[in-house]
């Protein structure tokens, strides 16, 4: 049967001064996590409190994926702020376990529903599409 893929994309949206939202839609692999570290990077810039990746949306994440939300952790932390990892699949919760690396990421069920900080004003996002971004 074939499965039509979901080219990889995110929104940011920009919540208030100290919670930043970026929500991720399809796959998180070696052809998008240049792009994506860059992008993500720049959002640390702001310096905001908390920083909440919804994975609900990813169906697909390889090690250069893993890499990627290590390298934002450690911004993160750097910056005395926190990595927060949101609605992630069985598939990512056990590629976590597996590499031993779920006791280092904070994690909610749904940002919108868990995360203290919230209710929030969720303003425009922008959506990046890496086929038509990185050329992929």
């Amino acid at each position: 049967m074939f499965t039509q893929e979901i080219p990889t994309t995110f929104d940011i949206s920009y919540t208030s001064k100290d919670v930043t939202v970026v929500t991720l839609f399809g796959k998180i692999d070696f052809k998008c996590t240049n792009t994506l570290r860059s992008q993500i990077m720049v959002l640390t810039q702001s310096n905001p409190k908390f920083l909440v990746i919804d994975m609900e949306n990813v169906n697909f994440i390889d090690s250069s994926g893993l890499g990627l939300l290590i390298s934002v952790l450690k911004e993160m932390r750097s910056k005395g702020g926190k990595l927060v990892l949101s609605g992630i699949s069985k598939y990512v919760s056990d590629l976590l376990d597996i590499t031993n690396t779920n006791k280092l990421f904070e994690t909610c069920s749904a940002w919108y529903e868990d995360f203290e900080v919230f209710p929030m004003e969720i303003g425009n996002g922008f959506r990046y599409d890496f086929q038509e971004v990185a050329g992929n």
